[in-house]
């Protein structure tokens, strides 16, 4: 094999490696900060205006139009007509993947805490709550992984290339796989404060509107999930 060929190979070898472990440990801090709404209050300067806390409602939805455009950007066909260009066809997805972890750890790092506005807050501290509340959110994030898992991860990821049709036309009609579990997760927690709300609310609507399934879409769902499901009773 060529030296070129060789530096090419593990070049990619590396980028998806960086990827994998960078999606990785955004999946894990995002997991934390959506459902456990004190994520961020450690520390956290109470007592602010009214004056400061619009300001960081304004932050807070400038970090989340950050995430939407990125989104969105990536969307569109004449960004992806680009990044299928021979030289990056094989990154395509390690691109598009670190970039959403990247913008996610945008809003993980500088997102601003609106404690003086809550809507409601319920008391974990009764065990009947702490443990509602605990294993609906582990049921929700169990559904988005195999509704992820079903999809194809390997695809997702860029471990290898994106060859499914099917799949790049299930992913022009919506932004995640399971959006029934993301929201449960954001909105059925135990303490919702104002930027909480503002985070569900422009997260729900931002999925909802990007929603456009049809049966095609459901079908070829289904066709995944009975493979999946017939490859793993194979391991048995």
């Amino acid at each position: 094999m060529p030296s070129v060929e060789k530096f090419k190979i593990g070049f990619h070898l590396l980028v998806l490696f960086i990827t994998i472990v960078f999606t990785f440990y955004t999946v894990v801090e995002l997991m934390i900060f959506l459902s456990d709404p004190h994520y961020k209050f450690h520390g956290w300067n109470k007592g602010k205006s009214w004056v400061t806390a619009s300001w960081s409602l304004f932050v807070n939805q400038s970090l989340l139009s950050i995430f939407i455009a990125q989104h969105s950007l990536l969307a569109l066909p004449a960004v992806k007509g680009w990044l299928s260009s021979p030289n990056l066809l094989v990154f395509q997805r390690c691109i598009y993947v670190t970039l959403t972890s990247l913008s996610l750890q945008i809003i993980l790092k500088y997102w601003h805490p609106i404690p003086e506005v809550v809507l409601w807050n319920i008391n974990t501290n009764v065990q009947l709550y702490w443990w509602s509340f605990l294993l609906l959110h582990v049921f929700a994030w169990t559904v988005i992984y195999i509704g992820t898992i079903c999809l194809d991860v390997n695809e997702l990821l860029g471990i290898k290339q994106y060859k499914s049709e099917n799949l790049k036309r299930l992913y022009l009609h919506m932004r995640h796989p399971s959006f029934i579990g993301f929201v449960f997760i954001l909105w059925i927690v135990p303490y919702m404060s104002l930027d909480r709300l503002a985070l569900a609310t422009i997260l729900s609507a931002y999925m909802y509107l990007s929603w456009n399934t049809d049966d095609r879409d459901r079908k070829y769902q289904e066709l995944q999930s009975r493979r999946k499901f017939y490859e793993l009773n194979y391991l048995k």
